[in-house]
């Protein structure tokens, strides 16, 4: 029989490239077990569906665990044209752990993925970030001042690295979208079931913008409590350093701590009143040697001391603020039609301005969330209602 060519399934990936890549990512190994499951087939990962006794040869791989074993075999039960149809229709990209545009940081893990999904722009993937965590109850004021000494450091090219969460996480994406710069959102779910659900609109602009949205999780796979502590793990791992906005002693942001003080990465916080509970995870950095993060010119600094590598130049800082500006538009025409909905207290309520503009609650609250941290307006007390601060908006 005459040996067919490699069947191109979708796009430029063979049969073999997407299943591969299914492999990969469904099964949930680290970098060196999935290498030591291709060695045994010489690098033909076909080769899985030819086996007759597939539980047996399973028994000979010790690293796999019960839960991998499962999926392995689900996947041979599935067959290899299946995978590779499903892996073809999914959004973005899966990039295996020796591909160039593998995040170079997480070969630093001690158990790296074998793969991760990604959609967006692969090129900031390769450039030096700072991850950005902390509280999802940051408080306007401190969210506020995170963004002021955030911008400056966005706009010279410093790729922000968080994820996705509510509150702080939201902060430092926003912050990055809003000045079209990059971000990325390293995610404790699958791409295409995105969560949380309020912050879709957030992810879609990420990676529609300059920015990417990475998971170690199949598309369709939901978020799991023992999710965030690896994904906290790859956050700090993917960054060259992580900054603490605000966070309780006991958090999941210090998960993300510890994990990069056990990789090396260097530490910064934004200081706080003492007596406020979360700023004690950021006096905790800070007390243990950690950098205080107070001014713009503090992350300057340090950014130049983590990333020397990086010089901005005007064309970039240009660039950033060419998109900031035609992103904006959209915005103020929120803000237009805001003040034509005020009540006797200068205030107007959520549910009028979705009327008026025809957008829904979601995305109206990730636009008012940035006029809120630039003090445009303010949230009245005791339900979804806002008060203009200035009156000239754009």
């Amino acid at each position: 029989m005459r040996r067919r060519r490699s069947e191109k399934v979708a796009g430029s990936l063979s049969k073999r490239d997407l299943v591969r890549r299914g492999l990969a990512i469904f099964v949930g190994w680290s970098a060196p077990q999935f290498s030591a499951f291709i060695d045994h087939f010489d690098g033909e990962s076909l080769r899985w569906w030819s086996v007759k006794r597939p539980e047996v040869l399973c028994e000979q791989f010790d690293f796999l665990s019960a839960g991998r074993r499962k999926r392995l075999l689900a996947l041979h039960r599935r067959g290899a044209e299946k995978l590779a149809e499903q892996v073809a229709s999914w959004p973005g990209e899966v990039i295996l752990y020796d591909s160039k545009w593998y995040p170079p940081g997480l070969g630093d893990l001690s158990a790296p993925p074998a793969a991760v999904h990604i959609r967006g722009d692969l090129r900031s993937l390769l450039r030096p970030g700072l991850a950005v965590v902390g509280s999802r109850k940051i408080g306007v004021s401190a969210a506020s001042s995170a963004r002021r000494i955030l911008e400056p450091a966005v706009r010279g090219g410093m790729v922000i690295v968080s994820g996705g969460a509510l509150g702080a996480d939201t902060v430092a994406h926003r912050c990055a979208v809003d000045l079209g710069a990059a971000t990325i959102s390293v995610l404790p779910c699958g791409l295409c079931n995105l969560a949380p659900k309020s912050n879709r609109q957030l992810f879609s602009e990420i990676a529609d913008g300059r920015g990417a949205l990475i998971s170690e999780y199949p598309p369709q796979r939901g978020v799991r409590k023992y999710h965030f502590k690896r994904r906290n793990s790859l956050i700090a791992a993917i960054s060259r350093g992580v900054l603490v906005l605000r966070a309780g002693r006991k958090s999941g942001t210090m998960l993300t701590v510890e994990a990069a003080d056990k990789l090396g990465r260097p530490l910064g916080a934004m200081p706080g009143t003492p007596q406020d509970p979360l700023c004690r995870g950021c006096h905790h950095v800070l007390r243990h040697g950690g950098r205080m993060i107070a001014e713009p010119d503090d992350l300057r600094s340090w950014w130049e001391t983590l990333a020397p590598e990086v010089t901005p130049t005007e064309e970039a800082n240009d660039e950033v603020t060419a998109a900031s500006s035609s992103i904006s538009l959209p915005d103020c025409e929120v803000l237009r039609c805001a003040t034509g909905l005020l009540d006797e207290e200068g205030a107007f309520s959520m549910e009028a301005l979705a009327r008026e503009t025809g957008k829904s609650a979601a995305e109206l609250q990730t636009v008012l969330l940035g006029h809120e941290l630039s003090g445009v307006i303010e949230r009245v007390a005791g339900g979804d209602r806002y008060r203009l601060q200035i009156g000239d908006y754009c």
